[in-house]
């Protein structure tokens, strides 16, 4: 569950991931307040982790 922030794990159910992405594109996704301690970037350390695991291997 999440519970701070706008994402929203639909499953994997396509139904439900169509109607979660028909609500983003009409403008009625989930509205969340940004998570304490975000700084958009745990993109890059996710990659940078997965890197060097990699690159252990």
């Amino acid at each position: 569950m999440v519970e701070e922030g706008s994402n929203v794990l639909p499953g994997t159910d396509p139904a439900r991931i169509v109607a979660e992405a028909r609500k983003l594109l009409r403008g009625a996704g989930r509205q969340g307040r940004r998570p304490h301690l975000w700084d958009g970037k745990a993109a890059q350390r996710i990659v940078a982790v997965l890197a060097g695991e990699l690159a252990r291997t």
